[in-house]
């Protein structure tokens, strides 16, 4: 049976060197949380974000993506293809996000 969605279990965990923040996660497994049986558990393995300024003055964003979905009959080099279309479109996103978030900060005088 093909599932459409998965569950994760996500340990994460930020910090800011400087001018360039971390974001790093990687799955966990806890007893307290065992998977669901409605669900398979996708498996992250270490991956993240890392923010940074660049010289132009804009920020720039390196992502860092390890996911094992667990479709099985599915070749890896369709999931991959498929993860870069999500990947892109939260990237989109995530920078409309931001860029609504420094226009109302702006205008909030902030």
């Amino acid at each position: 049976m093909l599932y459409y969605f998965r569950e994760f279990l996500t340990l994460r965990y930020w910090i800011k060197d400087r001018d360039t923040y971390y974001i790093v996660s990687r799955d966990i497994s806890d007893p307290v949380k065992p998977s669901s049986s409605k669900y398979p558990r996708g498996m992250n393995g270490p991956c993240g974000y890392v923010f940074f300024p660049d010289l132009d003055g804009s920020i720039k964003l390196t992502y860092v993506v390890n996911v094992d979905l667990k479709i099985p009959f599915v070749p890896q080099k369709v999931i991959n293809s498929a993860l870069n279309d999500v990947i892109h479109d939260f990237h989109l996103a995530l920078r409309t996000r931001v860029d609504n978030y420094v226009v109302n900060k702006h205008r909030q005088g902030g």
